[in-house]
């Protein structure tokens, strides 16, 4: 379960929003955190009207005298629970990146399944983490032979640990996407390689939401973006000698 205070920067953040914009808070949280994503709903596309989404709103409405935050995370815990999400052996021997296929095109993304320490991105842990990527690669190459492109979308690319793991001509082909607060790909880097939050870090975001004056200026006090890449697959295959 990620930690309460976590959930609690996106409610300010998305409190904030609502004060500047004029949006009820349940449609700021629905644009402006990734809650959507967190509670599980089966829709790939975000609707705010389906039957997940709608029973947390109820849930808001019922208890209007409590906490948003608190709301937010009970309902949380709820979800996972629901999901059997709390059972370890979900994510035994599984990588930290995966792949999806859409297309002509791989998605890659990553998401730590080893602990804190040395931490997923650290040097004593580089050589692991292509040998994913090369089996990844083989993988497509020998499966997928559709897929022309591989892309990825993250606040992750910001990284240069991240970044070494590919091919400079996937890396340095971006784009900074500022308007999307809706995923793990912006929040993401509010959390350490343990899951528990970045303090000094999240108070600084705070201390920004606090002091913006206008929507604009609040979508801009992030201090990194979600970032689109994309290489054809033949630059990966060359860089990874399958």
């Amino acid at each position: 379960m990620l930690p309460r205070e976590f959930f609690d920067i996106q409610v300010k953040f998305a409190q904030r929003a609502s004060e500047l914009s004029g949006l009820t808070i349940q449609d700021s949280l629905f644009k402006y955190t990734f809650l959507y994503r967190n509670f599980f709903v089966p829709s790939k596309r975000f609707n705010k009207k389906d039957k997940i989404w709608m029973e947390f709103v109820q849930t808001l409405y019922n208890t209007a005298d409590k906490n948003i935050t608190d709301v937010v995370y009970d309902y949380s815990a709820k979800r996972m629970k629901e999901k059997n999400m709390y059972d370890q052996s979900f994510y035994t021997g599984r990588s930290c990146f995966t792949y999806s296929i859409k297309g002509d095109s791989v998605y890659l993304h990553f998401n730590n399944l080893e602990g804190s320490e040395p931490g997923p991105l650290s040097n004593n842990r580089i050589k692991a983490r292509k040998m994913e990527l090369v089996n990844i690669f083989k993988e497509i190459k020998s499966k997928h032979p559709e897929v022309h492109v591989a892309r990825g979308y993250s606040w992750l690319y910001n990284l240069q640990a991240y970044c070494r793991l590919f091919p400079s001509e996937y890396t340095t082909n971006r784009k900074v996407v500022k308007t999307d607060f809706r995923h793990m790909d912006i929040w993401g880097q509010f959390l350490d390689s343990s899951y528990s939050l970045k303090t000094e870090f999240a108070n600084n975001f705070i201390a920004r939401i606090n002091k913006a004056t206008d929507i604009k200026e609040l979508k801009s006090i992030f201090d990194f973006y979600p970032i689109k890449v994309e290489a054809p697959i033949s630059v990966f295959f060359e860089f990874y000698g399958i």
